[in-house]
């Protein structure tokens, strides 16, 4: 279903569930004073299920669930990172019926499907006074002494939105030994639509004489600011739109059986990712805020072997290398992302004659790489990346499957 669509044509009537956690950390330090901010996003859970049957000796369809696309991030409140989005997430859910047909028995399969997508994205950031321009003036609240760092306003946006897809997949037998197949999934569109509520956060500082509002001095810069968070104010609650398109992926790969127990495995991916250029937030109110991703189409290489010392054991290990998706411009709190290496292991186990397990381990190193914490405003804007990410991560899944029927 997810894997190669194709592989129903020749797959047994099955029904499995199970679940992937996914706990990784960042670190940024600063380049002129060697502080460090860890990241704090925890472990998140990635559920996934399939049901599979075979309609005729020749053709096989089934119905998958699972999440391809999902990107985390948190960071604590007392980092500089945080008027970008101290907390973050984007999830694609997607729910797909397949279908698939051997053309030519034993030799070639081909499979479609057609998914249903949800997906949705969450951004918690700061909003800092002291760069806040005071209207009818050239002054900035920096002016009146509000100092850099100064936090007025705490922002939760939350959009979501439903969409639909393709799935196409291409199973070719080469020989008794080497097998060839190609998968591709289309992007899915989304018309986001949400919410973006706003908090005022009390700054404590006073008016100075001489204030370009003509308010007495001392007078509170909150009560100042309180009326613009009221209803149908500038801050205050109110609707989000935005447009976003989870990328297209395509794969290839070829399986070898190089001895009866022992099969290598080998596959390339392409996934656009450079559909996340901008990402335009449309607020009711406020004025329009554009984040500027500028990602690129990045690359995935696997390679894998799995070997079989019993007809009940399997065992598996693997390597996994990604390119960046995000140029040096890009890398931020919102995703600090790199080159990155996996290495797996895994074990799969046949309990009955029905009942199986399989479970792998993964764990991911990330290349070290310099950043920003700041947005950028514009793409002419040249934001100088200030200090360094590093990041790991430790992946772990269980998947239960039951054979159906009378199948063996």
């Amino acid at each position: 279903v997810f894997y190669n669509p194709a592989a129903l044509a020749r797959q047994r009537s099955v029904a499995s569930g199970g679940v992937m956690a996914l706990y990784s950390t960042s670190t940024f330090t600063f380049d002129d004073t060697g502080e460090s901010f860890d990241s704090e996003q925890g472990t998140k859970f990635a559920p996934h299920a399939w049901l599979t049957g075979r309609l005729t000796p020749r053709i096989g369809a089934g119905i998958g669930f699972w999440a391809p696309y999902g990107l985390s991030s948190a960071w604590p409140l007392d980092f500089e990172g945080r008027y970008d989005g101290y907390d973050n997430t984007l999830r694609g859910i997607y729910v797909q019926p397949t279908i698939a047909v051997e053309p030519i028995a034993g030799r070639l399969g081909l499979g479609v499907g057609i998914a249903a997508v949800r997906g949705s994205a969450e951004i918690r950031r700061r909003l800092g006074l002291a760069t806040t321009p005071i209207p009818g003036t050239n002054l900035q609240f920096s002016d009146l002494g509000v100092p850099d760092g100064t936090d007025f306003a705490d922002v939760h946006l939350d959009l979501d939105d439903w969409s639909a897809t393709f799935h196409v997949g291409l199973q070719l037998r080469l020989s008794e030994r080497l097998s060839f197949g190609a998968r591709y999934l289309h992007s899915a569109h989304l018309d986001l639509t949400g919410t973006a509520d706003f908090a005022q956060i009390k700054t404590g500082f006073d008016l100075p004489a001489g204030n370009p509002f003509g308010l007495p001095p001392g007078t509170p810069i909150d009560s100042l600011l309180a009326p613009q968070f009221e209803p149908d104010s500038l801050l205050g609650d109110q609707r989000l739109t935005s447009e976003l398109t989870l990328p297209n992926q395509l794969v290839a790969g070829v399986r070898f059986q190089a001895t009866q127990a022992t099969k290598v495995f080998f596959d390339y991916q392409w996934t656009g990712w450079s559909h996340f250029d901008e990402v335009v937030l449309d607020f009711s109110i406020a004025p329009t805020d554009t984040l500027l991703l500028s990602y690129r189409d990045a690359s995935t290489l696997r390679v894998a072997v799995e070997f079989g010392p019993s007809e009940e054991i399997a065992l598996r290990g693997g390597i996994l290398y990604n390119t960046a998706a995000a140029p040096a411009v890009s890398v931020s709190p919102l995703l600090p992302e790199a080159r990155r290496t996996l290495f797996s292991a895994g074990l799969g186990y046949q309990i009955t004659e029905r009942f199986s397990a399989d479970a792998g381990l993964e764990v991911g190193l990330q290349k070290e790489r310099r950043g920003r914490v700041r947005a950028r405003i514009g793409r002419s804007q040249a934001v100088p990346n200030v200090g360094r990410y590093s990041a790991y991560g430790i992946f772990g899944g269980v998947t239960l499957t039951y054979l159906l029927g009378r199948e063996r």
